[in-house]
């Protein structure tokens, strides 16, 4: 049946009678299987209970078990997952707030040795935001910026 997070996200699109699951001692030992016939799984899983002793009572228990171990672990990878999504979205912005500094200290040092004068023009048509989307375009290492 569907007793792995794997089967239950996918659990519309396979029989139930079909699947079954060879689980480990731990949550990343998890085979999930799906027979081509209802009569396949369940030799399967007859064949694989005798060959550890297994009844279909105790089977059943820890498939129930198992299930809650996986579910809590799945939902641990996927904080996991997000915390980590979260943390790369900071250092893309930390990297994008970088880039607009070295642009705005570039333009100071052309004022101050007047090289260049730094007017509101120039800085809408070589605005910092808008050139940080082209430096990520053509991936342009920041010690080039």
């Amino acid at each position: 049946g569907h007793c792995t997070p794997t089967f239950l996200a996918r659990k519309d699109k396979l029989e139930p009678m079909k699947c079954f699951s060879i689980v480990g001692h731990s949550e990343k030992q998890v085979l999930d299987l799906e027979a081509y016939t209802k009569r396949d799984a369940k030799i399967w899983v007859k064949g694989l209970r005798k060959l550890i002793n297994q009844t279909d009572k105790k089977g059943d228990e820890l498939a129930e078990m198992n299930l809650q171990r996986l579910m809590q672990y799945a939902k641990k990878q996927e904080q996991a997952k997000q915390q980590l999504k979260s943390k790369q979205l900071r250092v893309v912005k930390l990297q994008q707030d970088l880039f607009v500094m070295t642009v705005e200290a570039v333009y100071k040092e052309l004022e101050e040795q007047k090289i260049w004068r730094i007017d509101n023009n120039v800085r809408k048509q070589f605005n910092a935001e808008i050139m940080y989307e082209n430096v990520l375009k053509q991936d342009i290492a920041w010690r080039k910026w």
